[in-house]
């Protein structure tokens, strides 16, 4: 088995359409893996409040750690 950090490591070097693909394969995967999610990420994206809103630019540096 391939460790995490060598998977994040390989994933790094991908493309940015690469991993626009993976993260969207990986989306899927999560949302068969519970209903619960899918519900609750339905209910975000159809929140039309701005003030709900968050700004991917705001924290980008989060996700990436």
């Amino acid at each position: 088995m391939v460790s995490l950090n060598t998977v994040k490591k390989e994933v790094s070097e991908l493309t940015e359409e690469e991993q626009d693909n993976l993260a969207a394969y990986l989306t899927v995967i999560r949302l068969k893996r519970t209903q619960t999610h899918a519900d609750k990420l339905s209910e975000k994206l159809n929140n039309s409040k701005q003030s709900d809103w968050v700004n991917f630019d705001d924290i980008k540096d989060q996700l990436l750690d």
